[in-house]
């Protein structure tokens, strides 16, 4: 009896509750992932399907190389995949008489999994779904008695208290049984894109670079321990602008190419024995956000918008698509602004603190724009763009969640070096992500003049 082991965001070998149970309790497995056509190419961009596609290629070729295994990608609606799974079609002798998956919080997510859940039924499927995405079981969070969306740091902390410990990371299993069906290989990018992926400083997929990259880091057991987020820098590293000040593990986090419960018992150990910082700024902390989001997408009834969502105040913003264009690409006439945006297309990531600063300035700070657009720009470019957390960054940075900082307090959008932004390397930063700017400003100063034209996000 084969088991079936649909791969999603759990991109990875160790800590992966559903293959382990699989190989612990079947004689044959099939690890599977599944591409979905009701993904617009329109809105994912191509740096961020690389990166799954890397990821997936990453998890195969272990699967062959540890287990005489493979990863098996379809293409297709979920439920039609999975019916011609439990019929047997394209598996050779073998068919899939148990599905074993990680779930999932996410609206659209749900309404696939409630389809497939009830095919299974139909054909007599037993399924077993796990919780391996987030820090703890978020059904049991959300369906305890007593339970209130967290807005806050210590309201997040007293639900750890009361439904913790993180539990243990389970390592990669020992075995998994040999797959020998063909085909069914993991794509090139090029045969689902025109454009090609972005060949500046774009981060690696796959779980042996999230685990080399979380290896790294923890390497440097006082970086892990007296990290402090709002103190990192905006604009990269001396030297590097295009290099992370910090951990530059979220892109691993989303895809699940590494384990959030790996990392947190990991950053404990680090910090075992120190004084160091504390939530919410340390990393322990940034761990808590996600968590936090995480409840409040799986708990908040239209948690993604800006009308019916408890979350969310109603603000009248303004739509300019000039506006909004211009803001996306890097075009508003601010060299701070126009250089983050560059990096989140060329590069598919940015600094949280660059964040803080592209969202204000395109809702409550200059160009009142709602924050659902922002979100979309962000979901079609980030490595990292998870629905709970990017849902929940954008609510907070638009000032309007319980959450936000007060309304009226925004950011420059052309700080110095001393600001909260910390936007100590911001010359450098602009050099390197926007150099035409540079360009501008050296023939201004050259002809003795501004250049008449004005920011297309004043016009």
């Amino acid at each position: 009896m084969a088991a079936g082991v649909w791969f999603r965001k759990c991109l990875r070998l160790h800590d992966n509750i559903a293959l382990a149970k699989a190989a612990e309790t079947h004689d044959d497995v099939v690890p599977f992932f599944i591409i979905d056509p009701s993904f617009d190419k329109q809105k994912i961009g191509v740096n961020r399907f690389h990166f799954l596609l890397e990821s997936l290629r990453d998890l195969d070729e272990q699967l062959r190389k540890k287990y005489k295994s493979r990863l098996l990608v379809f293409h297709g609606k979920p439920a039609k995949v999975m019916q011609d799974l439990f019929k047997g079609k394209g598996l050779g002798k073998l068919k899939v008489e148990s599905l074993f998956y990680e779930r999932d919080i996410e609206p659209y997510a749900r309404a696939r999994d409630a389809e497939v859940e009830e095919l299974s039924r139909k054909y007599g499927v037993p399924t077993m779904s796990f919780s391996g995405h987030t820090l703890l079981d978020l059904d049991l969070v959300v369906q305890d008695s007593g339970f209130k969306p967290p807005i806050s740091m210590s309201m997040m902390q007293k639900l750890m208290d009361k439904h913790g410990p993180v539990s243990t990371p389970l390592p990669a299993p020992k075995k998994i049984p040999k797959l020998t069906i063909k085909g069914h290989e993991v794509p090139d990018i090029s045969s689902l894109y025109k454009e090609e992926p972005s060949q500046r400083h774009l981060m690696p997929g796959g779980e042996r670079e999230a685990l080399q990259r979380l290896k790294s880091n923890c390497s440097d057991k006082n970086f892990i321990a007296n990290f402090q987020k709002p103190k990192t820098e905006s604009t990269g590293q001396e030297g590097a602008p295009w290099e992370p000040s910090t951990t530059g593990l979220s892109p691993y986090f989303h895809f699940g190419c590494l384990s959030i419960r790996k990392a947190w018992h990991d950053f404990e150990k680090c910090s075992k024995g120190k004084k160091g910082s504390k939530p919410p700024m340390s990393l322990i902390g940034q761990l808590l956000f996600r968590e936090m989001f995480y409840i409040l997408g799986a708990s908040v009834p239209n948690y993604d918008k800006d009308k019916g969502n408890s979350t969310c105040k109603k603000i009248p913003w303004t739509k300019s698509k000039k506006m909004i264009k211009a803001w996306e690409e890097g075009r508003t006439g601010y060299p701070y602004i126009d250089a983050l945006m560059c990096q989140l297309v060329q590069t598919g990531w940015m600094h949280h603190l660059g964040r803080h600063a592209v969202a204000c300035f395109l809702t409550r700070g200059d160009l009142w724009q709602n924050w659902t657009v922002g979100r979309d720009i962000f979901d079609k470019y980030l490595l990292d763009a998870d629905w709970a957390v990017n849902n929940g960054n954008w609510l907070w940075l638009a000032g309007v969640a319980p959450w936000s900082s007060p309304f009226f307090q925004v950011y420059d959008p052309s700080p110095g070096p001393k600001t909260s932004l910390n936007a100590k390397h911001a010359p450098e930063f602009i050099r390197h992500f926007l150099p035409e700017a540079s360009r501008k400003r050296r023939a201004s100063s050259q002809s003795g003049g501004a250049t008449k034209k004005r920011p297309a996000a004043a016009k």
